[in-house]
């Protein structure tokens, strides 16, 4: 019976973690198999070791062993590995390429500039892989421009739109527990899109004057969505960051209702009460997070 004690001792000697009443050896050594990483020492302790009879009732004999403070390969210390549920906030900025808008506009032959966005994320991982997110993202002014050719000539139409977007989202990490994790995510919310007046500037053939038309822009509450992936790296057990491509869709932009503007189509010209567009965004982002 003592070398079963002896034996239980030396297998907490290299896998328990640092506690000052250790739990049995037999139950180290299976959440050791559960996690199924490589462990490195961190700190050394000396303290007392009470093995358990065949009964699971500590016995009465105690030994002095030498209790390890360990840390994975990868670089997260044991109870931060084994954590699976946590809490994050964090900021993340990057830069948003749109798609030429689309709509009865006509400005899909356009030249739509690149712009800027940032934000805030706050969310928990729920389970081993899965985390679910609330995100907040500003989208600076993004100018469109394009040349067209109206019944009286050439002319030459600019836009614009920013936007305040609010996402829920559901991220799955494709690797756990690593350095390194790439991801996927996917989210739906909405887009309070506020659209920039639309300017129209014609050139007359016959008289060779220019005539400039203002439409006013409106704020729309538009459904939205996206999804995409990213890769998340981790710093220490506190602090994460992130490297993230999205696929949005915010909507659409239009201008006031009320009046009637005539645009370029394919049978010639059209008459539309309202302009409108549609926001497509190709987004890149880099984030970091405060784990809780």
């Amino acid at each position: 019976m003592s070398f079963n004690y002896l034996k239980k001792a030396a297998i907490c000697i290299f896998f328990v973690h640092i506690s000052s009443i250790a739990q049995s050896a037999e139950k180290k050594t299976n959440n050791i198999e559960e996690t199924s990483t490589n462990y490195r020492i961190l700190e050394v302790k000396e303290g007392e070791f009470q093995p358990k009879d065949e009964n699971g009732k500590n016995s009465d004999k105690k030994f002095t062993a030498y209790f390890l403070s360990l840390e994975s390969e990868d670089g997260e210390d044991e109870e931060s590995y084994k954590r699976k549920n946590f809490n994050y906030i964090g900021v993340k900025a990057g830069v948003v390429m749109p798609d030429n808008l689309a709509g009865n506009s006509n400005l899909s032959g356009n030249s739509t500039k690149n712009t800027g966005t940032f934000g805030l994320v706050a969310g928990r991982k729920i389970i081993d892989r899965i985390a679910v997110e609330f995100e907040y993202m500003y989208r600076s002014k993004s100018d469109v421009t394009a040349d067209s050719y109206q019944q009286q000539g050439p002319g030459n139409n600019t836009w614009g739109a920013k936007s305040d977007t609010f996402m829920l989202n559901i991220g799955v990490d494709i690797i756990k527990h690593r350095l390194l994790r790439p991801y996927v995510k996917a989210g739906l919310g909405y887009s309070r899109n506020h659209a920039q007046d639309y300017v129209s500037i014609i050139t007359n053939n016959t008289s060779e004057q220019t005539r400039t038309t203002r439409y006013s822009g409106r704020t729309n509450n538009e459904f939205a969505w996206q999804v995409g992936t990213g890769l998340n790296m981790t710093l220490n057990k506190h602090f994460d960051i992130n490297l993230e491509y999205m696929y949005v869709d915010r909507g659409k932009i239009e201008t006031e209702n009320g009046r009637y503007y005539e645009v370029a189509s394919n049978s010639g010209f059209q008459t539309v009460e309202s302009l409108n567009g549609n926001l497509i965004d190709n987004v890149f982002t880099v984030g970091l997070k405060l784990k809780f």
